[in-house]
Parts: C-alpha cells; sequence; structure tokens
C-alpha cells in the first residue's frame, strides 16, 4: 500500500490515473512512457479525434499513395493528388476548391497504429492523369 503522501499518490490525485484501455494503445503505438504526464502531452492526439484521413489514392489519376510519401500534396479540405497531377496537370491549385496544395504532412509510424489511414478512395471524374500530358 503506497503512502498517500507520497511521489505516487500526489501524481494521481493531479493528473487522475490513465484508463488502462488508453495505456494499451498507446503501449501499442510505441510510448514508453504510459503516465498521467505523458497522456498530457498526448492530449492533442487523444482527445480531438481530428486528424487527416491519409487518403489512399490520388483524386486525378487513381494511383495508391504510400502514407509515408513524400509527394502527397493535400488542400484545406484534404483532397489528395499525387505529385506529377499536382504539378502537371493542377498546376498547384485544387480543381475542387481553388486552395493551395501543400505537401502532406507524413503520420509517424507509431501513430499509424492508433489513427490508421483511410481506406475510403476518392476520383474526380474528368480529371486527366499526368501520364497523359
Amino acid at each position: 500500500m503506497h503512502c498517500p503522501h507520497s511521489r505516487d499518490a500526489a501524481r494521481n490525485r493531479r493528473y487522475g490515473t490513465v484508463p488502462v484501455e488508453l495505456m494499451i494503445i498507446m503501449v501499442r503505438a510505441g510510448f514508453a512512457d504510459t503516465g498521467p504526464a505523458r497522456l498530457l502531452q498526448l492530449r492533442v492526439f487523444a482527445d480531438t479525434g481530428q486528424v487527416l484521413e491519409l487518403r489512399p489514392n490520388c483524386e486525378c489519376c487513381d494511383r495508391d499513395l504510400d502514407p509515408a510519401s513524400p509527394d502527397v500534396l493535400i488542400c484545406t479540405f484534404e483532397c489528395t493528388w499525387c505529385r506529377d497531377c499536382a504539378e502537371n496537370v493542377l498546376h498547384g491549385v485544387c480543381p475542387n476548391c481553388g486552395g493551395e496544395l501543400v505537401r502532406r504532412p507524413i503520420r509517424p509510424a507509431r501513430l499509424l497504429v492508433v489513427h490508421p489511414p483511410s481506406g475510403r478512395r476518392v476520383v474526380r471524374p474528368g480529371c486527366a492523369p499526368a501520364s497523359a500530358c
């Protein structure tokens, strides 16, 4: 039994305890420290529920896109394009919203366990693939 004045007891009073289910997810995701202090650092991952979909294909040529590829571009609505189509067909502008296309961030592998890429394929009708240019 822990002393009510111990450092662990004080930490638990301050931060609460981490639910077992969340600890399991954190361990599977590769986090060594699964304590309440680490949980507070991860709140942005655990609480928002809003992460990029990481769509699996280019909306123009339907090419498969690796979630770890630096050659994937998105707009603010997460329309997803391969670099070839974004540069050679779309010229850096999303045809759906008119927004700028920027490089999609790469999710760390340990977080792909917690937030896997989407399986939803989106294809824009009438978009000419870069290979047709």
